[in-house]
C-alpha cells in the first residue's frame, strides 16, 4: 500500500513489516474518555475533566498521522477499498476488536445528500468488515437529519455547534437495553460522537463505548 514491496506471509494486508513499523499506537497514558494522551493513566483529561460525554470509554487504535491519514484518505475520497482492509487489519493487529463486548455495532450516519455524493457511508462500509471478524451484527439505528458543513474545516467550537442536534435514532426497538459500540474512523473533538451517543441515550441504550481507528493525540488539535 505504501511501498510497493510484497507483502510476506502474517504481514496485515497490503501492509508490509516494515511499513507497519511507521503507525503510532498509544504506549503512553491517556484519557479514558476522548483517548487523548495525557499524563495519568486511568483517568480524565483536563477537556474531558469540563466537559459532559454522552459515551462510556472510548478506543482508538492509532494516532492520527501521515499513514492513517493517507489510508482514509485514500479509502473514503479515492475509493480504495484495499485501504479499507488495511484499516481493519490494524485495528484488528491493535487486539481491539477481540476485546469488543458489545451487543452490537452502530456505525456514525451521513446525512442522504452527503452519502449519494460519495456513493458509500465510509463508516458503515468499515463496521460492517469489523462485524465480519467479530460477529457482532452491525445496526444502523442512527439517522442525520441535516446536511452540515465539513468539520475538517471548523474550529473545535465551531464544531459544536455545526453537529449539534442533527442526530436521531430509527431503529429504537433495538437499541433499548443494549451495549452499543458507536464506530467511526476517526475522532478530532469528539463533537460528532457526542451528538450520536446522546440521540443513543434517549433510546435507552444501556451503554455506549466508542471505537474509532484513528484519533488526534495532540491538544492543539481537538
Amino acid at each position: 500500500m505504501f511501498c510497493g514491496k510484497l507483502c510476506d506471509e502474517g504481514d496485515i494486508r497490503f501492509i508490509c513489516g516494515d511499513c507497519y513499523g511507521g503507525f503510532t499506537g498509544f504506549d503512553s497514558a491517556r484519557c479514558v474518555k476522548c483517548g487523548k494522551i495525557h499524563s495519568e493513566a486511568n483517568s480524565l483529561c483536563v477537556k474531558c475533566s469540563y466537559t459532559q460525554f454522552s459515551c462510556g470509554r472510548t478506543y482508538h487504535a492509532y494516532r492520527l498521522c501521515e499513514k492513517t491519514r493517507f489510508l482514509v484518505h485514500q479509502f473514503k475520497y479515492g475509493k480504495n477499498f484495499e485501504a479499507a482492509q488495511a484499516i481493519t487489519g490494524l485495528m484488528d493487529k491493535k487486539g481491539l476488536l477481540s476485546a469488543i463486548s458489545s451487543d452490537i455495532i452502530v456505525p456514525v450516519p451521513m446525512h442522504m445528500i452527503d452519502r449519494l455524493k460519495r456513493g458509500f457511508n465510509h463508516s458503515s462500509f468499515l463496521a460492517k468488515m469489523i462485524s465480519k471478524i467479530t460477529g457482532i451484527p452491525v445496526v444502523k439505528a442512527l439517522a442525520k437529519t441535516k446536511s452540515t458543513l465539513h468539520q475538517a474545516s471548523l474550529t473545535r467550537t465551531k464544531r459544536i455547534k455545526n453537529i449539534k442536534n442533527v442526530f436521531k435514532t430509527v431503529k429504537a426497538g433495538r437499541i433499548k437495553g443494549k451495549k452499543i459500540l458507536l464506530f467511526d474512523d476517526i475522532c478530532t473533538t469528539g463533537a460528532t460522537l457526542n451528538e450520536c451517543a446522546i440521540a443513543l441515550k434517549k433510546a435507552e441504550a444501556r451503554s455506549i463505548e466508542v471505537m474509532t481507528f484513528a484519533v488526534t493525540a495532540a491538544d492543539s488539535s481537538a
